[in-house]
């Protein structure tokens, strides 16, 4: 299954060109799945239908599906699934505030994005078990995305440096039991010996579930071959500073760029002038979009639009037309 990821500055088209793509991608016959992660959704604007937590086939589009990711609660979801975790893992340590300490989990740097991420991972999930050939994320401003994006491949080695020290904690803590014997706790009442290997330690078991998760997701978003960026921008100076930052961080985390889209063109103007101001390298190919009054929304003007996106030469020449 491939992942196309429709990243960009906030108010580029970001959410336009990944409907685009996806009900292009459906009239060419494949099974896709459009799904927005940005809070702030507009997919189901674009679409024109409304959307939710659940894939709903697209009217006008055969083979297409999309929802939208409820955000809040994914992030609900995570914390709670956290605080079970640290919870059954040190309630033997009853002097702890483990309630202040799970409540302040919510303001955490980072914990909003790690429940995107864990979304994705799901969606992931959910796209392979459904059989979709192709999976589409709609995703929030490109800051937040090359957070969400990154998050893999830095989590990973805290991760295993974690993993790492807690079984040298582990293996001191056999080392003493040989001496002095087990050590014990007393939760609700009840004594309880506290695992000195691997296999019966609830830390371990979420440190090594979480390594495996986090290296699963790295590799399928650096994997050439099933995955692919698109950069959405608009014709702007900010904007194409913007978007060279964006590709110096998608190089450094390995992640791959399929195609530079060029928004809202003047067709006045042919490429390579103010519409490519502060151009990305030439081996990525790029589409010239004009700025088109009313905004295209439906499947039949998605369509229309995609050909202008996945044929730049033809998109240069068609340029002025609008729908």
């Amino acid at each position: 299954m491939t992942l196309l990821i429709s990243m960009g500055k906030g108010g580029t088209g970001k959410t336009t060109v990944a409907a685009s793509l996806a009900v292009r991608l459906a009239s060419d016959g494949f099974r896709v799945l459009v799904a927005s992660i940005d809070p702030a959704h507009n997919l189901g604007d674009v679409l024109e239908r409304p959307l939710g937590s659940e894939p709903s086939a697209v009217p006008g589009a055969p083979g297409l599906w999309a929802l939208e990711v409820d955000t809040d609660r994914a992030l609900e979801r995570y914390l709670e699934r956290a605080s079970r975790e640290v919870t059954d893992a040190y309630r033997y340590l009853e002097t702890l505030n483990l309630d202040r300490f799970l409540e302040g989990l919510r303001y955490a740097p980072g914990v909003e994005e790690q429940a995107t991420l864990e979304a994705v991972g799901e969606l992931l999930q959910q796209a392979e078990a459904d059989r979709f050939d192709v999976l589409v994320l709609d995703t929030p401003p490109t800051g937040q995305t090359l957070r969400v994006l990154a998050l893999p491949g830095i989590s990973l080695r805290w991760a295993q440096e974690l993993h790492r020290v807690r079984r040298a904690i582990l293996d001191r803590r056999q080392a003493v039991s040989r001496i002095l014997g087990h050590e014990t706790a007393v939760v609700g009442g009840e004594q309880v010996t506290l695992p000195s290997e691997e296999e019966g330690d609830p830390i371990s078991r979420i440190l090594a579930a979480y390594v495996e998760q986090t290296r699963r997701l790295r590799q399928r978003f650096q994997d050439v071959d099933r995955t692919g960026v698109l950069l959405v921008r608009n014709p702007d100076r900010l904007s194409g500073l913007e978007s060279q930052r964006a590709l110096g961080t998608l190089g450094r985390f390995g992640v791959p760029l399929a195609q530079v889209v060029v928004n809202r063109t003047d067709p006045r103007e042919p490429a390579g002038t103010s519409a490519d101001a502060l151009p990305l390298p030439d081996l990525y190919p790029h589409g010239r979009l004009p700025l088109l009054q009313p905004e295209p929304s439906g499947a039949e003007a998605l369509r229309a639009l995609s050909t202008l996106m996945l044929d730049p030469a033809g998109s240069q020449s068609r340029g002025g037309t609008e729908r």
